[in-house]
């Protein structure tokens, strides 16, 4: 369901709200402009929220990125100094392990 069509179908359910509510005659104490309000008031506050976790998100991609390059960095410096005959398989087990 695409966000246009929620919205639609959320501002539906409050005015629906909102006539059951004066039907109660609860209309002094909560209005539908109340309500619709604090619709957007949330949802502004899940939006601030989700754009926190991606930013958290792409900051632990880039520290396990880092972490990988470090890694991958100290692994040529010692296969570097490995003879010859144990630098090979080491050198295709290093590919294996850090492109796939």
């Amino acid at each position: 369901m695409n966000a246009k069509k929620l919205t639609d179908l959320a501002l539906q359910q409050l005015d629906n709200l909102g006539y059951q509510l004066r039907t109660r005659g609860i209309t002094s104490k909560v209005t539908r402009h109340d309500l619709a309000a604090f619709a957007m008031a949330q949802k502004d506050r899940l939006a601030g929220e989700k754009s926190r976790l991606e930013l958290h998100v792409e900051l632990q991609k880039a520290r396990a990125l880092k972490l990988r390059d470090e890694a991958e960095a100290l692994t040529d410096k010692y296969v570097a100094h490995l003879p010859q005959v144990l630098a090979e398989p080491a050198g295709r087990i290093k590919q294996k392990v850090f492109h796939g």
